[in-house]
């Protein structure tokens, strides 16, 4: 397999991975098994905001979606709605992000309410854009990518010369993963 798509392939299991803990840990807050953890749900909005919109989605939308609308004309409308929900998903980490804060502030019922509204958005959307890109997506590149191209886009994606893509970058996500999960108590995490 191309290494462009193994990148994307483990990255969304990773997020998968934080999107499945965040969700348990509010339903086990809204039951009243656990207390609210400020601390954890900054750092897991920390990477999303970061990993996501700052590598993850770029990365597609630079090198993988116009280089397949060359190829496929067909993949015209699919790439622009992702592109629009990587637009989408801006705004509602923003929502999530603003209903934590009130959260926090405020502590109320419905405060935690509105932040469990978020969440459970926030992953609903997630998933759906994972699912259509791994099963819309991926098999379109497979089938009209060459492998000029493929060379082209794995070289992009897996790039570690890049400032941003760098050694350090990826060990300080590694950190924050590897803090996340410790954070995150059982059956969540590893805490």
């Amino acid at each position: 397999m191309h290494t462009s798509l193994l990148i994307i392939k483990q990255e969304h299991l990773r997020l998968a991975a934080l999107l499945q803990c965040l969700d348990g840990i509010m339903r086990d807050v809204a039951a009243a098994r656990l207390e609210p953890d400020f601390e954890l749900y900054y750092a897991v909005i920390g990477y999303l905001e970061t990993f996501l919109f700052r590598y993850h989605h770029p990365k597609e939308d630079q090198f993988l979606f116009p280089r397949l609308r060359e190829r496929c004309s067909d993949a015209e409308a699919l790439t622009r709605d992702l592109e629009q929900q990587h637009e989408r998903g801006y705004v509602l980490l923003d929502g999530l992000r603003n209903s934590l804060q009130m959260y926090e502030r405020h502590g109320g019922e419905e405060q935690r309410d509105d932040f469990e509204r978020a969440v459970h958005a926030y992953h609903t959307y997630e998933w759906e854009h994972m699912r259509i890109e791994e099963s819309e997506l991926l098999p379109l590149v497979l089938e009209h990518l060459t492998e000029d191209d493929w060379r082209e886009i794995d070289r992009e994606f897996s790039s570690n010369a890049d400032p941003l893509f760098g050694e350090e970058t990826k060990e300080e996500f590694r950190r924050l993963f590897r803090e996340i999960a410790n954070r995150a108590p059982a059956p969540h995490g590893l805490g």
